[in-house]
């Protein structure tokens, strides 16, 4: 699988540069992340939101979830959970 990595779609151009320099930095780490995430839904074999994959993996991954449904590689689910803030969050599943 070729290198998906483009750090202008991870900074706005109207964003300050410690953005860019921060997405610049995830060059080999967002594929990682991305099948990490991949690996936590298909194991658990059930939706699960953001913050429930976070808790598993161990870093916040709510930013990866828009890309990986832009890969077309998860979805929403249509179910919801409560976070830990008490707010209802989606539930992500594979495609």
């Amino acid at each position: 699988m070729e290198n998906e990595f483009d750090p202008t779609t991870l900074a706005r151009r109207e964003d300050p540069q410690t953005s860019h320099d921060a997405a610049s930095s995830m060059d080999g780490k967002l594929e990682h992340q991305h099948q990490q995430i991949l690996t936590v839904l298909k194991q658990n074999q059930q939706p699960l939101t953001a913050e429930q994959i976070g808790t598993l993996i161990g870093y916040s991954v709510w930013r990866r979830m828009s890309e990986l449904e832009r890969k077309k590689q998860i979805t929403k689910s249509g179910l919801q959970h409560k976070n830990k803030s008490g707010r209802m969050a989606n539930q992500y599943v594979l495609l």
